[in-house]
């Protein structure tokens, strides 16, 4: 039965005898004290969502070089502390029962890892593969085996982010960084710059395996 119970549902099976006197208000009373087990679509949901996307775009594909020039270290301590800030309130608000408002803060906080190890690794002159790298907008637009380290350390901190704060939505910046890795190591091994119809393809065969890999292990753990 999936309909929700109402009070006037109770006050009839009190009056068919099913129920007690005083049985109905003690159920209402237990299951109002119940944590939400059914998805349910709010607008406060989807302004969740939306907020979430925002700050993405603001700190990841909206981001110019304007704040490439306040300079690395700078840009490595605001990175580190909307990280730090981000994890911190989603734990508070899991702890509060809020859920969805603690998944898509900490989705948002995982998504911030590029830019700080973009960060770090301007300080440090480290580069995978020697490909150093100078704009962090070309993240999302270029294949390159300098990213390789920024998509390692976002699918780390997405592993762990989801054993602190379980939702669903924090695999999807995983799944970018795993899909972005995919081509930056498609490249490397091919050992010559990308065509546009071989991106194409290795996005189409790494999307139908991650799939498959979900589907795998959405199946096992229900």
């Amino acid at each position: 039965m999936t309909e929700r119970l109402e009070a006037r549902d109770l006050a009839r099976a009190v009056q068919a005898g099913i129920l007690l006197p005083g049985q109905d208000q003690a159920l209402l009373t237990f299951l109002s004290q119940q944590p939400q087990q059914r998805a349910t679509f709010q607008l406060t949901h989807v302004a969740f969502y939306f907020g979430a996307l925002l700050i993405m775009g603001a700190m990841g594909w909206l981001l110019t070089e304007a704040w490439m020039s306040v300079g690395d270290l700078a840009l490595l301590a605001g990175a580190a502390l909307y990280i730090c800030l981000l994890t911190a309130l989603a734990l508070r608000l899991q702890a509060r029962d809020q859920p969805i408002a603690a998944g898509v803060l900490a989705a948002v906080a995982v998504s911030i890892v590029p830019l700080a190890v973009f960060a770090l690794e301007r300080l440090t002159g480290w580069w995978p593969l020697e490909d150093a790298q100078a704009d962090y907008h070309q993240y999302y637009t270029y294949v390159q085996g300098g990213w390789l380290l920024m998509e390692a350390a976002t699918v780390l901190a997405g592993l762990l982010m989801v054993r602190l704060v379980p939702f669903p939505f924090i695999i999807m910046p995983i799944a970018v960084a795993l899909w972005f890795m995919s081509m930056d190591l498609s490249e490397w091994f091919h050992g010559a710059e990308f065509t546009w119809e071989q991106r194409r393809g290795v996005s189409l065969w790494f999307g139908l395996g991650l799939l498959l890999a979900v589907l795998s292990v959405d199946g096992r753990t229900r």
